[in-house]
């Protein structure tokens, strides 16, 4: 009777052991041994218990290959330079700006408006005016047309109807393509112009103020 009585509380000690340490490592969040071990490659088990994932490392040819690899290179605005006939003239910054437009991309019957419009506006103003407006929506297009049309009349010259649907279209689908769709290389382009312009107005002015005529040689 007593030998059983000491097994039975050998037995319940060990039990009371067993069940101390599996509450003991619950609570401290620390995994057995061998799990630790096991999921060390995986995850790193913080002190509130929280999972956490290794950050993965690049072997290391690939790392040299991204550390190697030639940086995007942004494309930069160039404006021509201006000719100083241009500069004496200028009535306004878009004055300054190229005389032609690259069209190779654009629509034959666009292209072909084109031509009409390199002929018909070159006749009164600069078509650098035109090209670097700031107009873009066809309704301003249309009005801008309607006046420069009165004026040409005014000095004899007048524009047949297809000749201003030809403008018309040219203008606006051209606004639309340089202007908007490539809207920063345009505000690029114009920003140059303004300065150009500017620096040719503080010019003018110093001549101005020596009393020497304005549009006079350099």
């Amino acid at each position: 009777m007593m030998k059983a009585m000491k097994d039975f509380r050998a037995a319940a000690l060990v039990v009371l052991l067993v069940l101390t340490a599996c509450a003991t490592w619950r609570w401290s969040g620390s995994p057995p041994r061998d799990e630790r071990t096991a999921n060390a490659p995986l995850a790193a088990r913080s002190a509130g218990g929280e999972l956490h994932p290794r950050p993965v490392e690049a072997p290391p040819e690939i790392e040299l290959r991204l550390s190697t690899a030639p940086a995007a290179v942004k494309p930069q605005v160039v404006v021509a330079p201006t000719p100083p006939e241009k500069l004496k003239t200028a009535v306004y910054p878009a004055d300054l700006g190229p005389e032609t437009v690259d069209v190779s991309g654009y629509p034959p019957r666009i292209r072909a408006d084109y031509q009409v419009y390199a002929r018909v506006c070159a006749k009164c103003h600069t078509l650098a005016r035109a090209n670097y407006s700031q107009h873009v929506e066809r309704a301003w297009w249309r009005l801008y047309i309607t006046r420069m049309r009165a004026r040409a009349a005014w000095k004899g010259s007048r524009l047949s109807r297809d000749e201003v649907r030809a403008i018309l279209n040219f203008l606006s689908h051209d606004s639309r393509a340089r202007k908007r769709e490539r809207r920063k290389e345009f505000e690029k382009t114009t920003a140059e112009l303004e300065r150009r312009f500017d620096a040719e107005m503080a010019l003018r002015l110093q001549r101005l103020q020596k009393g020497r005529p304005v549009l006079d040689g350099r």
